[in-house]
């Protein structure tokens, strides 16, 4: 195993509360959760009021995590990163965030190092916050978008005919990031799961 000389953050994009939690804007909520499931179930998720997050701070095969979800709503999503991640001996290039794609199709996962927010408001949050675009990517697709605002969409929840194809792309990332702690990094790739 290729260990980091620092710790890796992973931070899952989406809003807080019942209300959203199973829409497609909060499909990196969901991702990252699926990640805890599997690979860290004895780790909990716990609210730091003062940092607007849930966290994680765990190890999986002696690689130190610190894993976030913003409380914040989606289009603040920087403050809470930049608040926890700044005082870390963290690289930004280890500060992985996944998020929903309008721009890829449901079941394609698109990972990538840096480049512009494609007018997603919570990644342009991160990159406003942090200074720096050079962090990853991971990108799930969530179109083609249906004659609907794009605003109401995203904020509505996965169909009954989506989720097979989001269970399948959350185990994929699953195994994604696994794969990229324990040999030394994400890379540049695109995936069709479903």
């Amino acid at each position: 195993m290729v260990k980091f000389a620092c710790m890796i953050c992973i931070v899952g994009l989406g809003n807080p509360g019942k209300k959203y939690q199973t829409t497609h804007h909060n499909y990196g909520f969901l991702a990252l959760d699926e990640f805890v499931r599997v690979h860290l179930p004895q780790a909990k998720w716990q609210l730091d009021k003062k940092q607007e997050t849930e966290v994680i701070e765990d190890s999986l095969a002696d690689q130190k995590l610190l894993l976030l979800k913003p409380q914040t709503f989606m289009n603040n999503s920087g403050k809470a990163v930049k608040a926890l991640c700044q005082h870390l001996p963290l690289e930004t290039n280890h500060i992985w965030v996944i998020h929903d794609d309008i721009d890829l199709d449901l079941g394609v996962i698109r990972v990538r190092l840096g480049g512009t927010a494609a007018g997603h408001k919570g990644v342009q949050s991160v990159i406003d916050h942090l200074g720096t675009a050079n962090f990853w990517r991971i990108r799930l697709g969530i179109g083609p978008l249906p004659p609907f605002e794009l605003e109401h969409y995203v904020t509505m929840s996965f169909t009954a005919e989506e989720l097979p194809a989001v269970a399948e792309t959350n185990k994929k990332i699953a195994e994604l990031l696994v794969q990229a702690i324990t040999t030394g990094g994400l890379q540049e790739a695109t995936y069709e799961v479903a």
